[in-house]
């Protein structure tokens, strides 16, 4: 599927429950803490990513790559959607790869 015109260039994710049926692309995330150590002055720019941030650049990655096939969007099972929408909040290099589906927004809301 070709890629169309969008007033919004980045990759949408949709979360969807853990179990949900993927598309060859999806991505399924299992115990994944939001969020990763920190440097030990505290310091953002040096703290680690967390393993949400890192699973979510290496599917970047893949279809960038052209290892897995381009879908209009990238499909993430989980059981913890807040911390997909943590990593998706926090990182501001997923920030300007993805948004989410569903137009909401990326931060969780209380």
């Amino acid at each position: 599927m070709l890629m169309s015109r969008s007033t919004d260039p980045r990759l949408p994710v949709r979360i969807v429950p853990a179990g949900t049926a993927l598309p060859p692309d999806g991505l399924v995330l299992r115990g994944a803490s939001p969020q990763g150590r920190r440097h030990l002055t505290g310091c953002g720019c040096c703290a680690p990513r967390s393993l949400v941030s890192q699973a979510l650049s290496a599917a970047w990655l893949a279809r960038a790559r052209a290892c897995t096939p381009l879908s209009a969007e990238l499909v993430v099972a989980t059981e913890d959607a807040a911390s997909v929408r943590a990593a998706l909040a926090g990182d501001a290099l997923l920030r300007a790869r993805f948004r989410l589906a569903d137009g909401g927004p990326i931060a969780a809301t209380a």
